[in-house]
């Protein structure tokens, strides 16, 4: 995942979590931040069936949908800007994260 701030080079209309974080296909909808509205698995007062199957759901169709969104707009993207938007593309999502400040160890 990549900060949606950094393509803002290119007018685009790629998903993104509540953190602004673009997903690529080798995230996972768990360790992002969305809005899962009505089928949020962590919703107070919902049966573990209930929860199994919003599971499911995010799994198997709203995550793939998510993914389709990425690779359809990266692809209008490519098709309009060709070279410059691939090339930008690629140094976006392979940029290494800055390191973390303080003193961790």
């Amino acid at each position: 995942m990549f900060k949606k701030h950094k393509l803002d080079t290119f007018p685009n209309k790629f998903p993104q979590d509540k953190e602004g974080h673009v997903p690529t296909h080798v995230d996972c909808w768990r360790e992002m931040q969305f809005d899962h509205e009505d089928d949020d698995p962590n919703e107070e007062g919902i049966s573990a069936e209930e929860k199994q199957r919003r599971i499911k759901h995010l799994d198997e169709v709203w995550w793939p949908r998510v993914l389709e969104k990425v690779a359809e707009e990266h692809q209008r993207l490519t098709d309009e800007h060709g070279e410059s938007f691939i090339e930008y593309w690629q140094r976006v999502v392979n940029e290494t994260p800055n390191p973390p400040h303080g003193f961790e160890v």
